[in-house]
């Protein structure tokens, strides 16, 4: 029933703290603002969770600016919303202005979390909240028929994974 993922996201956690003012020097050279509000129209969705006030855009899997080093990252094996699977979202837990899952482990089962994705507005209801060795891998439960959003993120020397099931769709303009 669950399978490994395998991504990037220690090496990126690493080098994020390791490149230090690079770092910010690539972010102002791609115009990105502490507040998410550049690039706009890059941006294929948003992410709204509201019980942690965030609502944030998140770029294409094959987008440059598609990592954890700048806000929002699609890990690789993600399904999007409109297909059946599992979309994947992983973003900094700390306390720089990028760290927009510094309080996902407030949410609970139940709690609602909104993916914006081509004029229409998913519902995602959280289901299963768990923890992980960090080892550059996470176990997620296969998805067959369903969409699935989980999100992700470091918790000290844990990885923290939150699963919410697709509930509705409403549609926006």
């Amino acid at each position: 029933m669950f399978f490994c993922l395998f991504s990037t996201m220690d090496f990126l956690y690493t080098n994020f703290y390791k490149k230090g003012r690079k770092f910010f020097q690539e972010k102002k050279e791609y115009g990105i603002s502490d507040t998410n509000s550049s690039n706009k129209e890059n941006y294929v969705g948003i992410v709204e969770i509201p019980i942690i006030d965030v609502k944030v855009g998140f770029f294409s899997k094959e987008n440059q600016l598609n990592s954890v080093e700048y806000g929002i990252e699609v890990i690789k094996n993600s399904k999007m919303p409109s297909e059946v699977g599992n979309l994947i979202l992983a973003s900094h837990s700390g306390t720089s202005s990028i760290s927009y899952f510094k309080n996902i482990h407030r949410l609970k089962k139940g709690d609602y979390i909104y993916i914006y994705y081509k004029n229409i507005k998913h519902i995602y209801q959280v289901t299963l909240i768990y923890e992980e060795e960090k080892n550059g891998s996470i176990s997620l439960p296969k998805v067959e028929q369903n969409s699935l959003l989980t999100l992700t993120t470091c918790k000290g020397d844990k990885q923290l994974i939150l699963i919410s099931e697709h509930v509705s769709f409403q549609m926006y303009e």
